[in-house]
Formats: structure tokens, sequence, C-alpha cells
């Protein structure tokens, strides 16, 4: 059931009984883009759809987002084999904090995030739920507020995304996390970010190396 009056094409697992629609994390107001809960594994998180992301890449949400930040979670071969314009690649939990969390530049209380992966099925959501419960840690002492209120998950990720909009990937190609031709660098970043659950079954992630680059790539129809 869509929470948006707008249609997102995404299949969602929430409740269409709702009075009020929710309100982003720190309760001040409603989402701004169309969404639907993810699948029953990430039903608490919020998904747009390949449409709704290029939508707002096109402009289609400029009278209510402001601005958009795009984290794409996938090892760094994957993101240098081809990825959505404008995105940030951003791999461990320690990059994350360093870049968004520890000086954070928040341009716009209009401002969304979007994070993905290859499929938005694991690394993207880790990262998403970490953001949320580092940034709620950081701001207990003024709670509810937050430095990034807005959090969305791309669904299906880099892998539906990019047949249906290869013009807004750079560069037009994509590149598998399984790949063989990258199998010692995803063994690589494998052992980078080795991960552990706690005991809330919060995932996260350890660990940090300078990044492997390589210019192989395989390309898709």
């Amino acid at each position: 059931a869509v929470v948006s009056t707008q249609s997102t094409g995404v299949p969602g697992c929430l409740d269409s009984s709702y009075d009020k629609p929710p309100l982003i994390g720190d309760n001040s107001r409603e989402y701004l883009l169309p969404y639907n809960a993810c699948n029953s594994e990430h039903c608490d998180l919020k998904c747009i759809s390949a449409d709704t992301l290029a939508g707002l890449m096109q402009g289609r949400f400029s009278e209510t987002v402001e601005s958009y930040l795009i984290i794409d979670t996938r090892y760094p071969y994957e993101f240098e084999g081809g990825h959505i314009e404008g995105a940030v690649n951003v791999v461990t939990r320690e990059d994350m904090t360093r870049i968004y969390l520890d000086n954070p530049d928040i341009p716009s209380k209009r401002q969304v995030v979007i994070f993905h992966c290859e499929f938005s099925s694991k690394r993207g959501p880790r990262m998403c739920r970490f953001v949320r419960k580092e940034d709620r840690d950081r701001n207990s002492y003024r709670y509810p507020s937050l430095y990034y209120p807005e959090l969305y998950i791309l669904h299906g990720g880099y892998k539906e995304f990019y047949p249906l909009y290869p013009d807004l990937c750079k560069p037009q190609n994509y590149v598998l996390m399984a790949d063989p031709n990258f199998a010692e660098q995803l063994n690589h970043w494998q052992k980078i970010c080795k991960t552990h659950t706690d005991s809330n079954g919060t995932t996260t992630v350890r660990g940090f190396k300078s990044r492997v680059r390589s210019q192989r790539q395989l390309n898709l129809p």
C-alpha cells in the first residue's frame, strides 16, 4: 500500500489504514517523495522507485525537494564500473561518519538522502540504519532533531535503475559484485567490511583500508 498519493510502482508492506501519513525522522513534516515500505526484511525503511529517483534527478520534485544526496554503498570496482550520476561512493561506516556525521553539511531542511547498493537488499539498508542510529545518538540531547531526517532506499538498487535509465548513469555500464573478473577485489572488500550482528540484530560494518581501483568492466545490454 502506497503511503503517498502518488504512485511509486514499488511493492510495499505498510498498512493502508493510516489516518495521517507518517512523519520524517525529526517529526517536523511528512515525507517529500512518494514511497512504499521496503520488502518484509526491511519493512521499517522507506523505498522509492527507480522512476521516482529519475524524476528527482530530472527536477520533477524541485518545488518541494531543495537538495538530495545519493549514497552508493557498493564496492569501489562496482561504482567505478558504472554508477548513478552524482552518487557518492561510501563503503564503510568509518567513511560515512567522517564525511557526513563528524562535520555535517546540511544545505537545506528539505534535503533527502537515498541509499542503494546492487540490489538494495543488504549493504544499502545496512548503511541507512547505521546513519539513523548514529544520527540519533549524536542528537539525543535535542531529540527528535536529526542531521538527516529524511532517508530512503532505492528499490531494486542499481540493478533495477540502470536498465531503465542508462542515460542517468556514468559510465553507462553495470559491473556485478560477483563478476569473476573482480574476484580478488571482492575478496579484498569483503575482508575489509567484515560484518557482525549485535544483540539488537543490527548489522554494522568494521574496518577501512584504501580503495582498490580498476578499469576492467562488464558491459551489459
